[in-house]
């Protein structure tokens, strides 16, 4: 089982989807990781970014944010972020805090 400061974070991309899986927790150590992938990304009209969280058992505010963040960017560019696998706990924690709707129900 992963410890709380240890995160694991890979993309994929072809010529307009990029996949972004992550495998640990995220929290305030870890969600600057994220993010630095999120950011790197190169988003253009017509980009979808997915995201996979199934192997992501928590993830805090700060975790949150960078996912806000992240699609405020992806939609901004004209592209696309769904969330197409999320842990139940990571759903729950969705789901309570009024993001789900904003990520269109995760996966």
């Amino acid at each position: 089982m992963n410890g709380p400061a240890q995160l694991t974070v890979s993309h994929l991309a072809t010529e307009h989807v990029h996949r972004v899986t992550a495998g640990g927790e995220v929290d305030y150590l870890t969600a600057p990781r994220l993010a630095a992938v999120f950011d790197a990304l190169p988003v253009t009209e017509g980009t979808t970014v997915e995201v996979d969280l199934a192997e992501v058992p928590y993830c805090d505010s700060a975790g949150l944010a960078v996912l806000v963040r992240a699609l405020h960017r992806v939609t901004r560019a004209g592209g696309r972020l769904r969330l197409v696998a999320v842990d139940p706990r990571v759903r729950r924690t969705l789901e309570t805090t009024g993001l789900a709707e904003l990520f269109g129900g995760p996966g």
